[in-house]
């Protein structure tokens, strides 16, 4: 509440938080995006809301398919979304879509977010479905940054990637003294497979307590049944 004597809020001040909530810009690829009106409905969203304003923008997300430009429009207002002040359900639907959409663009965000344990599972699953590289880097950066859960959550998404490249910092976590951590690099290894990955699991496997030798273990077998189900597909059936 105002009280006596104090300066009235100037209009133009006013006038300018207005705009801040309905009208803020994304500086990215050189040009300037703003919320439009179905992503400004977005920013209170609380469940048991309608849902009218989520299947609008999900709506134009799928319409966007094939469309670059529509589509990096859609990708920059979602990463805003997720820099504002706005509602957790909010921010969780913005992460969702971006898994469908999200390239390099909207990394940045989801890195800062993903160190962050209140918000940290729904930044990585929508890392854990973009393919640039800089997903990948964001991840793995994070594994410094975060622990217990968190950090295990991270791993786990690392592994869903399967991207050989990421083994060499994944294996480091397999002789962690924290052994649940231990235990999640070396199942996230198992899944990437490939020679470096074997390595790795066999020194875990040596090296380790007993849960994660037979957690190396089951790893090394889930190695073989990729690699055999992979050279099955290599091989050409014989012209007839």
């Amino acid at each position: 509440m105002r009280k006596y004597g104090d300066r009235p809020a100037r209009p133009w001040l006013l006038l300018l938080a207005i705009v801040s909530l309905t009208a803020v810009s994304v500086f990215s690829c050189g040009r300037t995006v703003e919320l439009d009106g179905d992503f400004t409905k977005l920013l209170t969203y609380s469940y048991g809301d309608s849902r009218e304003p989520l299947m609008a923008v999900h709506q134009r997300i799928l319409s966007s398919y094939g469309d670059a430009e529509a589509r990096l429009n859609l990708e920059l207002q979602l990463a805003e979304l997720l820099t504002l002040d706005t509602s957790w359900e909010c921010r969780d639907f913005a992460c969702r879509q971006l898994m469908l959409i999200g390239t390099k663009e909207s990394v940045p965000v989801l890195a800062k977010m993903l160190i962050d344990e209140k918000t940290s599972d729904i930044a990585r699953y929508a890392l854990q479905q973009n393919s640039c590289p800089e997903a990948d880097r964001a991840l793995l950066d994070a594994l410094g940054k975060t622990q217990g859960k968190t950090l295990i959550g991270i791993i786990n998404s690392l592994g869903e990637r399967r991207n050989e490249k990421n083994v060499k910092k994944l294996a480091g976590l397999t002789v962690r003294s924290d052994e649940d951590v231990a235990l999640a690099a070396v199942a996230a290894l198992g899944k990437i497979g490939g020679e470096n990955a074997v390595k790795a699991l066999e020194r875990a496997r040596s090296q380790g307590t007993p849960q994660v030798h037979y957690a190396a273990s089951r790893a090394l077998l889930l190695c073989a049944d990729n690699l055999m189900t992979r050279n099955k597909k290599d091989i050409k059936e014989p012209a007839k």
